[in-house]
């Protein structure tokens, strides 16, 4: 499979969240699940489309295959996105590997393969990306195994982020220093409290004394997915 991209013919609307950042740096622009808009979702062909409109990060899913390798997929099974049926950590990476992961979105992606994180990260480089942690009770270990592979790369940008607080917990034993973020669909006192540098809000739900108390409480706030409308959120500070 080839990884150069056809031109994308659309603007940037299929692929961005704003997040508004308390700083003089103002808005940024994140390709969510890489690209989903322009090419198969979590794969190394939409962050390759999406960096025609050059996003601040790159937002991958992650999971782990039974015998622990992390690959980028947001769902729990297999079976909307690539060839294969049931659930992701119920097969090997070698099972995995197999999986066509393109052929559903277009027959030009025909044969993209479901890409590991450490494929990603190459492929992202030198841009950061937002590594969402989707497994709720990940263990130290696999934790301990993502962190090493980004000291690895030398990667000090990208973020960690999850709807789960206990995977950020675990996350912050093994690797405090790195900035995490917490995702939430409904406003919770966590969210001001808990000792994360960013929040992740849905924007049906965002108001802008939440952005205000937030911004009070030092987070960096992230509203997701907008692609329309963009002034309204950036216009909250």
């Amino acid at each position: 499979m080839s990884l150069v991209p056809r031109p994308p013919d659309t603007g940037p609307r299929p692929i961005v969240r704003v997040i508004t950042v308390h700083s003089d740096r103002g808005p940024y622009m994140v390709a969510h699940r890489g690209g989903a808009g322009l090419a198969p979702e979590n794969t190394c062909s939409a962050i390759v489309q999406s960096s025609f409109y050059r996003p601040h990060f790159y937002e991958v899913d992650i999971r782990h295959t039974r015998d622990g390798i992390a690959v980028c997929i947001h769902d729990d099974a297999l079976d909307r996105t690539t060839d294969l049926s049931g659930a992701v950590a119920d097969f090997s990476f070698e099972q995995i590997d197999m999986a066509d992961a393109g052929g559903w979105f277009d027959e030009f992606f025909a044969g993209e393969k479901i890409p590991t994180l450490d494929r990603v990260l190459d492929c992202a480089n030198p841009d950061p990306l937002l590594i969402e942690i989707k497994e709720r009770d990940i263990s130290a270990e696999r934790c301990r195994a993502i962190a090493d592979l980004l000291a690895e790369k030398k990667d000090i940008s990208s973020v960690i982020i999850s709807f789960h607080r206990e995977a950020l917990e675990t996350w912050r034993e093994i690797d405090p220093d790195r900035r995490t973020g917490y995702l939430v669909r409904e406003p919770d006192d966590y969210m001001f409290d808990g000792p994360h540098e960013m929040v992740g809000i849905a924007s049906g739900v965002l108001t802008q004394e939440i952005v205000d108390k937030l911004q009070e409480s030092g987070k960096a706030v992230n509203v997701y997915t907008v692609n329309e409308n963009y002034d309204k959120f950036i216009n909250m500070g």
